[in-house]
């Protein structure tokens, strides 16, 4: 599956007009820890090998559309994670990322999830203070992903949501809380 989304900070009251019919899913809280090797390798492919809540997923990010709308390519079994960092099937993740990987970034988010229609509606609030809107469609391959975009940008523009780019999460943690590993991969 790909997911493509687009983060907002709407004003509270554009928030509560978009959340109008729409079906609250639930409310989750995560821990995110984001791993890479030493020389920052999978970072630097595009690459995010994320352990959340105790299971490990794999983004592959892939350029922006116009507007900032962004997809990515999320595995979320082990053996495609494997696949995917070049290890055999039979290589166990978890003592891989143990023995080769830091702790590149980590934080705490409280999410509550939405469903309108076509749209998931993430509203998240970080441990670091970074809070947004994130509206997203999931889509079964590339072909899909330009109209998925062209739809979360219409649905944004319908309740008055500005349309400026906002850094990703991990962007943000990096700006505000690694100064230093910001300015190194994003100035």
């Amino acid at each position: 599956m790909i997911e493509v989304e687009k983060k907002f900070q709407p004003t509270e009251t554009q928030l509560q007009a978009l959340l109008v019919e729409a079906e609250f899913v639930g409310e989750k809280f995560y821990s995110d820890f984001l791993y890479d090797y030493p020389d920052r390798r999978l970072f630097k492919q595009g690459f995010r090998l994320r352990n959340r809540n105790g299971n490990f997923e794999l983004k592959i990010l892939r350029p922006d559309f116009e507007g900032g709308t962004s997809s990515a390519e999320e595995i979320e079994d082990e053996t495609g994670i494997l696949e995917k960092l070049g290890f055999g099937k039979d290589s166990n993740l978890a003592e891989i990322v143990s023995r080769e990987m830091n702790i590149l970034a980590s934080w705490e988010t409280k999410r509550k999830k939405y469903k309108k229609g076509q749209f998931n509606i993430d509203v998240d609030e970080t441990s670091f203070g970074y809070n947004v809107c994130e509206i997203e469609v999931m889509v079964e391959n590339s072909s899909e992903a330009e109209e998925a975009s062209t739809n979360i940008m219409t649905l944004a523009q319908e309740f008055g949501f500005s349309l400026t780019k906002l850094p990703s999460k991990l962007k943000e943690y990096f700006r505000v809380m690694k100064p230093d590993f910001y300015k190194e991969f994003y100035q």
